[in-house]
């Protein structure tokens, strides 16, 4: 009803616009509120878009890595806990580290090469996908002994 209303209001004014000249600029500047007050009301109700989940939303779990001669691959499963936002990539960062012993923490291992990378995978919320991305530890040398990787997500885009 109130939308009937307003059209027959606009018509009669529009109306009044055409037929009495002494209408034409208050009629306008009647217009022109209206108008700024539909598109106002049009753009405080437009749908939000989703926030990108947070770090802290989204997880890695059954990482595994293979190491190679040249190439090392790191797989394993995302699983994005937020409600509403879809993760679109993630990024990794990865360490190769040379341990003395097999049960050494990571902080008495020396570092022999770290790589960031960047791995496309759409997960939707409350979902759980898997990855496969390939690392390259530029100009590493190889370990004598006790090799270990450390993974770990630095950042998430997405939608």
């Amino acid at each position: 009803m109130p939308l009937i209303l307003g059209l027959v209001a606009l018509i009669a004014l529009v109306f009044g616009m055409v037929m009495l000249p002494r209408w034409r600029k208050p009629g306008a500047v009647v217009l022109g509120v209206v108008g700024v007050a539909v598109v106002w009301q049009i753009g405080c109700n437009a749908p939000k878009a989703p926030s990108a989940p947070l770090v802290s939303e989204v997880s890695l779990s059954e990482i595994s890595v293979e190491v190679g001669p040249r190439l090392t691959t790191v797989t394993g499963r995302v699983s994005n806990t937020s409600e509403t936002g879809e993760v679109n990539r993630i990024n990794l960062f990865a360490r190769l580290l040379e341990c003395p012993t097999p049960a050494a923490a990571d902080a008495a291992c020396a570092v022999l090469g770290e790589d960031e990378i960047s791995v496309a995978v759409t997960v939707p919320p409350g979902q759980t996908r898997a990855f496969t991305a390939p690392l390259r530890f530029a100009n590493a040398p190889a370990a004598r002994q006790n090799e270990r990787v450390h993974v770990q997500l630095s950042s998430v885009d997405g939608s």
